[in-house]
């Protein structure tokens, strides 16, 4: 026979044993409280759903997060734009990390990323839904949700390849041309010449190259080199028109005031222009000038030299 202090001693290991054990309802309040401490650890959410689903009866729905589980309906139902769906978003969060077992939150939350466009957001809060144990027919619609927003993200990503298929063959007709040149122009056989910066920017298919900041040199009709200030509203004076092959047509603007030059030339003119084999370097060069006098070649032998080249890096 036992003696009594043995049969004491198991009584109490068996009372000890009993006082340790934790209860559904106490794994269900710490899984709570981490999941609550790291809103964003899904596993911690996984935890808290596991728990309540053996819980008897099932947590109640604080107050709290029904009233964002409320306004995130009304926000959602109303949305105009992803901006709007956002602030649904937001307010199911909220709620959900009031309640991160509440299955309807997060059904409502993954129909408002599916409209967000957030296809791989709302698939996870579709399949923590699943994860509530939902009624047959409701876990059917969710899953088929999923299905969905799997074609969706195929689409996304196919399209996303396209568009970058297409900006990859833009960038090679229009990239090379776009940002900040250095602009050089002189008379050959004259002391006429100014520096300056030029900004190119695109246009549809045109490319226009504007002056920016100012240009320092000899200008015409002037003894001294001076410094000019470029407006705000100054006009394109050269451009490069691209068309659907890459092919780049030339032009130079002509302001009336140019030493030599005859009064049909002004405006757009086309010219051909080289380009150095690396493509920082365009050079225009218009020989001879014309004499505005009888408009034909002028016997001075002068031209026109426009020169854009890519500043140092």
């Amino acid at each position: 026979m036992k003696s009594m202090a043995q049969i004491v001693l198991v009584f109490a290991l068996l009372c000890g044993s009993a006082a340790l054990a934790q209860t559904p309802r106490d794994e269900f309040n710490q899984a709570l409280a981490q999941a609550q401490t790291n809103p964003n650890d899904q596993p911690a959410r996984e935890r808290v759903i596991k728990a309540a689903l053996g819980l008897k009866p099932p947590p109640t729905i604080p107050e709290d997060a029904r009233r964002h589980f409320v306004k995130a309906t009304a926000f959602q139902k109303g949305a105009k734009s992803v901006s709007d769906y956002g602030t649904a978003i937001d307010e199911y969060r909220q709620a959900l990390v009031i309640a991160p077992w509440w299955g309807d939150a997060y059904y409502n939350m993954g129909v408002a990323l599916d409209s967000a466009g957030q296809f791989d957001e709302a698939g996870t809060a579709f399949k923590t839904y699943l994860l509530t144990n939902p009624p047959e027919k409701d876990a059917r619609d969710a899953q088929d949700r999923i299905y969905v927003l799997e074609a969706k993200r195929e689409k996304a990503t196919k399209d996303k390849t396209a568009d970058d298929a297409k900006k990859a063959a833009e960038d090679s007709k229009y990239g090379w041309l776009l940002g900040i040149w250095n602009e050089y122009f002189r008379i050959t056989g004259t002391q006429l010449e100014y520096y300056g910066r030029i900004k190119a920017t695109r246009n549809g298919n045109q490319v226009d190259f504007t002056p920016i900041d100012s240009r320092s040199g000899l200008f015409p009709g002037q003894r001294e080199y001076t410094t000019q200030q470029i407006g705000a509203d100054e006009k394109p004076l050269f451009r490069a028109n691209v068309d659907e092959a890459g092919n780049i047509l030339w032009q130079y603007y002509w302001g009336p005031g140019f030493p030599g030059q005859c009064p049909s030339q002004i405006g757009w003119q086309n010219y051909p222009v080289s380009i150095s084999s690396d493509r920082s370097k365009i050079t225009l060069s218009i020989s001879p000038i014309l004499s505005v006098q009888i408009c034909v070649p002028s016997r001075s032998g002068n031209a026109y030299e426009f020169t854009l080249s890519r500043p140092p890096t």
